[in-house]
């Protein structure tokens, strides 16, 4: 797929990464998840990753906070009008400053798009550049997954009807 490529159906392929776990260490992520308490589909999470070692803290959340995961390529570009009412995870290495306009074109939309910027090197501008784009959580990365379930598990209940 092309870099401009704007899709934005889920990949279910992962693209092979020198950072990728070794196939133990995928099994005991796999007992890790089965070990957490499912709870009850509530929405939905998509991902936008530059590489995939959060992709299972990610899942664990999801698993905990109740929200379906659609991962997507590292290529793939979010669409506003395909994420209504979701919560969009972006993943900002240090190069990729253009992802930051993904978020501020997310959150320009009129309809209920929860942004969760992880940076992978935390520094003071990353973080005000994540703020003035109005992203609705920021996390260093690496983070925990309990840290991630709290935060997601606040978007949800805030977009709850009372």
């Amino acid at each position: 797929m092309a870099s401009t490529s704007q899709t934005t159906e889920p990949t279910e392929t992962v693209e092979s990464e020198p950072t990728e776990p070794s196939e133990g260490a995928e099994q005991g992520r796999d007992h890790e998840i089965e070990d957490i308490p499912e709870a009850p589909i509530c929405g939905k999470l998509a991902t936008y990753l530059f590489d995939q070692e959060s992709l299972s803290t990610i899942r664990m959340s999801c698993r905990r906070v109740g929200l379906e995961l659609e991962a997507h390529s590292r290529t793939d570009i979010p669409n506003p009008s395909a994420h209504r009412g979701h919560v969009v995870i972006i993943e900002i290495p240090p190069a990729e400053e253009k992802r930051f306009q993904w978020i501020a074109r997310l959150k320009k939309h009129p309809h209920d798009i929860n942004v969760v910027l992880l940076l992978q090197h935390p520094s003071r501008p990353q973080v005000v550049h994540g703020v003035a784009t109005e992203a609705d959580v920021i996390l260093g990365v690496p983070f925990t997954e309990p840290q991630l379930s709290k935060k997601l598990a606040e978007l949800v209940r805030k977009d709850e009807p009372e």
